[in-house]
C-alpha cells in the first residue's frame, strides 16, 4: 500500500477549518500581513466567538476583557493568537476516538497539545535555524494528523497484525505499520498537510533523532500510543 492508496480509499479527507487553515499559511510565510490575519479570523464567526470567550475566561488571566480579534491580536500578538485558534481548531479535528488505534475520544487530542507544547520548549534550546518555536509547537500539535486517515482504512486483520508487531515483536509504531501496510501514519500525514497546501515549514520531512517534534513526540508517547 502506498500514501496515494490510503489517501484514495478514505475518501474525503479530514481537514482544519479554512480560517485555522489560512491563518496556518499567513503566519507560516516569512512576511506576516495583519490584515490577512484579521480577515482569515474574521470570516469564520464561530471560531471568532468561541476565541474572544477562551481569552475572557478566567484561565488566560487578562485584567482587561477583550471585545474583538483585533483587540485580542493587540494583546496576545501574533503568535499567542495562533496558538489559541490552532489549539481550538486541531481540538475538533484530534478529539474523536479511533477505534483502530484504541484511542478513546479526545486521547489524542491530550497527546497532540502536550507533544505541541513540549516541542516549542525544546525548539528554544537548540539552534534558531534548526526549528522556530512556533513552528515547533503548529508541527507538535498536527503531528499526529495521518492517523486520522490510516484509521479509516485500516481493516481488522491489519490492525491486529501492527498490534502484534509492536507487542511481540518490540517495533515501535512507524516500524509496525510500514512492515504489515507499507506505509506509516507520519507519510500519510504530511501527504495530508500537502493537500491542505500548507506552507513548507510545516511539511518538513521527519528528522527522527535530531527533531523537537520527535523529541517531544517521545516524551508524550504514554499518553497516546
Amino acid at each position: 500500500m502506498t500514501v496515494s492508496d490510503v489517501l484514495q480509499l478514505a475518501g474525503p479527507l479530514p481537514t482544519l477549518s479554512p480560517a485555522a487553515i489560512q491563518l496556518l499559511r499567513c503566519l507560516g510565510s516569512d512576511h506576516t500581513d495583519p490584515d490577512e490575519v484579521l480577515k482569515a479570523l474574521k470570516y469564520d464567526p464561530g471560531l471568532t466567538a468561541r476565541l474572544l470567550r477562551i481569552c475572557n475566561s478566567p484561565a488566560l488571566g487578562l485584567v482587561e476583557r477583550i471585545a474583538s480579534v483585533d483587540q485580542a491580536l493587540l494583546l496576545l500578538g501574533y503568535r499567542r493568537l495562533q496558538e489559541l485558534v490552532l489549539e481550538m481548531a486541531a481540538g475538533d479535528l484530534l478529539g474523536h476516538s479511533l477505534p483502530a488505534y484504541a484511542i478513546e475520544a479526545r486521547t489524542l487530542w491530550h497527546h497532540c497539545l502536550v507533544t505541541a507544547q513540549a516541542a516549542q520548549l525544546l525548539a528554544q534550546t537548540v539552534p534558531a535555524e534548526s526549528l522556530a518555536p512556533d513552528v515547533a509547537f503548529t508541527a507538535g500539535l498536527l503531528h499526529d494528523v495521518g492517523k486520522l486517515v490510516l484509521a479509516s482504512v485500516l481493516n481488522e486483520n491489519a490492525t491486529s497484525a501492527v498490534r502484534a508487531a509492536i507487542e511481540t515483536d518490540g517495533a515501535t509504531r512507524h516500524e509496525a505499520e510500514n512492515q504489515i501496510l507499507g506505509v506509516d501514519h507520519a507519510a500519510v500525514g504530511g501527504a495530508l498537510l500537502h493537500a491542505w497546501n500548507l506552507p513548507s515549514p510545516y511539511r518538513m520531512p521527519p528528522q527522527r533523532t535530531t527533531s523537537p517534534v520527535t523529541l517531544a513526540s517521545r516524551l508524550s508517547a504514554p499518553l497516546c500510543t
